[in-house]
């Protein structure tokens, strides 16, 4: 798992997936692109029934087979994601294109008040409910292993990159290593749900629904409720009491919470930086937070 940019440049290798989206729009009115890079688009628009939608062009077969699946299986059970209108393979472009419905509102940020962040908290706890007992793989293209076994490996894999890149010092990996495995070594200790995956603040739209909305699935998995939980405050860590309120987290949660968080949040920052050099965007403030979080 690592940050994924909700706006941004649009590197050299996405403009051939355009197409697939210019396919489903209706080209009378204006489309808008709400990410790009490398290995998928996603663009906001109107089809040509007139219905507002968002198409995601995708080059990861397992990815978007995954968020197809997720968001049936979580609309089946009252989570009030998008709706899948279509999902088909585009083989001029040589990418999967999913078609939803467009959710309209206003992303969740660290200026809200207490109570949308625990409405959040809220609609994460329905989320984490809605599947019982889920199988499979943590997370997108990690089909074999545990959630801690995916920690385990993702670490070192930061660590390397991290030193031999010179954007982490070898102190710094050092320590990286240490709060990961404390929080590895723990992370089998309440029971395993479907994450979102990737539970960042901009993925929970307030609308004209009473409730915040899900959206940007694709990083799915099943695994340890707080990774959600870390990730959906990782910004803005003085909001962690808020969300927990609204989660309903008892005591024995908190406490997990509180040991394993550390660990989690050097992980998910030293994941942001990788992916945000590999794919050509700033990674400056990922960087800041990752070097606080390891001093």
């Amino acid at each position: 798992m690592t940050g994924r940019p909700t706006h941004g440049p649009l590197p050299e290798g996405s403009p051939e997936l355009h197409p697939g989206a210019e396919a489903v729009l209706d080209p009378a009115h204006a489309a808008e692109v709400l990410a790009a890079h490398s290995e998928r688009i996603v663009v906001g628009g109107v089809d040509r029934r007139g219905r507002p939608i968002v198409v995601k062009v995708e080059r990861n077969t397992e990815r978007h087979q995954r968020e197809v699946s997720v968001l049936r299986t979580l609309r089946s059970g009252g989570v009030p994601v998008p709706e899948v209108l279509d999902a088909s393979r585009d083989d001029a472009v040589g990418a999967w294109v999913l078609v939803l419905e467009r959710i309209d509102g206003e992303p969740l940020t660290g200026a809200d008040d207490p109570a949308r962040w625990a409405a959040v908290g809220s609609g994460l706890a329905q989320l984490h409910s809605a599947v019982a007992d889920p199988t499979g793989p943590p997370f997108s293209g990690h089909a074999d292993g545990t959630f801690a076994d995916h920690l385990q490996v993702w670490t070192e894999i930061e660590r390397r990159q991290g030193v031999e890149e010179g954007w982490m010092t070898p102190a710094e990996g050092e320590r990286l290593g240490i709060l990961s495995a404390a929080a590895t070594n723990r992370s089998d200790d309440v029971p395993q749900v479907l994450l979102h995956g990737d539970c960042a603040p901009q993925h929970w739209l307030f609308g004209p629904a009473p409730e915040p909305r899900p959206v940007d699935l694709g990083d799915a998995g099943v695994g340890d409720p707080t990774y959600d939980l870390m990730v959906l405050t990782l910004t803005a860590p003085e909001r962690l009491g808020d969300v927990l309120d609204g989660y309903q987290a008892d005591d024995a949660l908190r406490d997990h919470v509180a040991a394993v968080v550390p660990g989690y949040r050097a992980l998910r920052l030293a994941g942001e930086v990788s992916w945000l050099r590999e794919h050509r965007f700033d990674p400056s403030p990922s960087l800041a937070r990752l070097s606080a979080a390891l001093a």
